[in-house]
């Protein structure tokens, strides 16, 4: 865009900074659409271009919105054309459709009909898009384990820190009472035979617990 034409989108864009609600979205998503890019739908969602056309615009000193806003704005009006009925909403608003611009279509329908049929709040309803993001990530990655799968992992993390403070103690206090307790939380996980107090069996060689270590595996 020439310089001439970027003076004359932020000459409109001053004027809808007086506008509020859905107009005032709207207008600043009709603006930039049809000025910066002559209405080409396909282009407004390409982000190279968008990104260089809208930090043009919004790089002026005379701007009076942000990049993320008139970005947020493009994406707000394009989803307004493509579902009408969410302007007849009664509760869903601007917020909402630009909560749910980072979904699919068809998750962005489902979720706008429910805000608006339980009232959602605008936090509630990102709260629902964080969570569609997450499972979405787990299903595009290695399966969710089970809890009982978690939880052995849990056990074996517990075994390989008390093995590690068996080995430190039995260094630098062999007859310690707290090497003791640890033997006895290392038998309990792992099934063995509880240690005889602080007797020989507490103050075994520092390279023999490191064998009996490495030998103990949850079932």
């Amino acid at each position: 865009m020439k310089d001439t034409e970027i003076d004359a989108v932020i000459a409109d864009l001053q004027q809808v900074d007086r506008r509020a609600g859905w107009r005032r979205v709207l207008l600043i998503g009709e603006i930039i659409v049809r000025r910066v890019y002559g209405g080409d739908r396909d282009a407004c969602r390409q982000p190279k271009r968008q990104a260089v056309s809208i930090r043009r615009i919004a790089q002026h000193p005379n701007c009076p919105f942000r990049k993320s806003r008139l970005t947020e704005a493009i994406g707000v009006y394009l989803l307004c054309q493509d579902m009408p009925r969410v302007r007849t909403c009664s509760h869903v608003g601007p917020s909402h459709v630009a909560a749910v611009l980072s979904l699919p279509p068809d998750r962005q329908a489902s979720l706008l009909d429910r805000a608006e049929h339980d009232r959602w709040s605008v936090r509630r309803l990102r709260e629902a898009v964080v969570e569609l993001h997450r499972v979405a990530g787990e299903r595009r990655g290695r399966p969710r384990r089970a809890p009982s799968d978690r939880g052995q992992q849990e056990v074996r993390t517990a075994i390989q820190a008390l093995e590690r403070a068996e080995a430190e103690l039995s260094t630098a206090e062999p007859g310690a009472s707290l090497l003791v307790r640890v033997r006895q939380a290392l038998a309990l996980l792992t099934g063995g035979e509880l240690p005889a107090g602080t007797g020989a069996e507490s103050r075994r060689p520092h390279s023999h617990h490191r064998a009996l270590g490495s030998s103990r595996r949850v079932a």
